[in-house]
């Protein structure tokens, strides 16, 4: 039953795919998937899948470029500056489609390396519409 249950409800999930064409959006993004980790994963899961993932796909070095000047002007520490230096050198090199089936894992990456802290993002949001 409960098996069933997440399968009606993951219908009524937006399919839309949306490409962000500013830095702000992106990280508000950031801010929802990572606000509702906890609670509400599903909708965590349509943010990253359907907001997320295409626009890195759309523009990757561009993407990267976003992510690293708001975490350069904001100031914060990244957890794990290892794991996010290397996802925004790969995010920057990728040139060809075939490249583009690991976006996902590389925003995993991203993601896991300190970036998807609901207060460090409200941080990095604070800065820049300040």
């Amino acid at each position: 039953m409960g098996l069933s249950y997440i399968n009606k409800q993951s219908e009524k999930f937006n399919t839309i795919k949306e490409c962000r064409d500013n830095p702000i959006d992106v990280w508000k993004d950031i801010l929802s998937y990572s606000s509702n980790l906890n609670g509400n994963w599903m909708f965590s899961k349509e943010i990253f899948y359907n907001r997320l993932v295409p626009t890195a796909e759309k523009n990757p070095e561009l993407f990267a470029r976003w992510i690293r000047i708001m975490v350069k002007k904001s100031g914060v520490k990244i957890k794990s500056r290892s794991e996010y230096l290397e996802a925004l050198k790969y995010l920057r090199s990728i040139k060809n489609r075939n490249a583009r089936n690991k976006i996902r894992r590389i925003l995993y990456t991203l993601l896991n390396s300190g970036i998807e802290e609901p207060s460090c993002i409200s941080r990095i949001l604070g800065h820049k519409c300040a």
